[in-house]
């Protein structure tokens, strides 16, 4: 199944994120967080109104959206909201329509 439309070398977290999902999770997952990151999106459109940027909504749904239970750490938490910003702001480079 492809989700994923993009240069290769944009972010390696991403790949790895999309590897992990399309390994581990089935399609019914895989649409609810496709379904999250729409949300997110629409949240941060509205940012003026609510404060919810998406760098704020990266730092609330990064850790759930990513957080490895055997390799968690507080360092890699940067990592993994920066990578779910990436995922909210360039939605529309990454997945395909």
């Amino acid at each position: 199944m492809v989700l994923f439309e993009w240069e290769p070398c944009i972010c390696p977290c991403l790949c790895c994120f999309y590897t992990c999902i399309t390994a581990t999770h089935s399609l019914r997952c895989i649409v609810f967080i496709v379904a999250l990151l729409l949300l997110c999106i629409e949240v941060a459109e509205r940012s003026a109104l609510n404060r919810m940027t998406a760098d704020n909504l990266a730092i609330i749904f990064g850790p759930n959206l990513m957080w490895s239970k055997s390799r968690a750490s507080l360092s890699s938490l940067g990592y993994v909201n920066s990578c779910t910003q990436l995922l909210i702001t360039r939605y529309d480079d990454l997945f395909i329509k």
